[in-house]
């Protein structure tokens, strides 16, 4: 959590949760899977990190699938924080006790959807 003081005697509180490196993770075991599956079917490719899966296979599945779990892991651990901390507000953090939250935003970095 990061303090910063803004304007207008405001104070700025920035939360970052993420998904605590599991995405990461599960990001680099299908991206391996990726690159495998192209040398297997011998796709010649400009650059071997731009290795991708076909919609409707298995592989693309369960990378969906892990997608959409570590954004939802990401997304309930920012909710989690950001019930934690709108509480009262300790007097060294913002001066004075029961601070006025004016509003919050969520900035899901690297967050997927389908298109339709």
């Amino acid at each position: 959590m990061g303090r910063f003081q803004g304007t207008e005697n405001s104070v700025w509180l920035m939360l970052h949760s993420g998904s605590r490196g599991i995405g990461n993770l599960l990001a680099q075991h299908h991206i391996d899977t990726a690159k495998d599956l192209a040398k297997l079917a011998e796709i010649s490719l400009a650059d071997k990190d731009l290795a991708y899966f076909v919609a409707g296979t298995p592989e693309f599945a369960a990378y969906w699938h892990d997608l959409q779990w570590a954004q939802d892991y990401a997304s309930f651990r920012w909710q989690s924080y950001q019930a934690a901390v709108t509480g009262e507000l300790p007097p060294q953090l913002c001066g004075k006790r029961g601070a006025f939250w004016g509003r919050c935003v969520c900035d899901s970095q690297g967050c997927c959807a389908r298109a339709s």
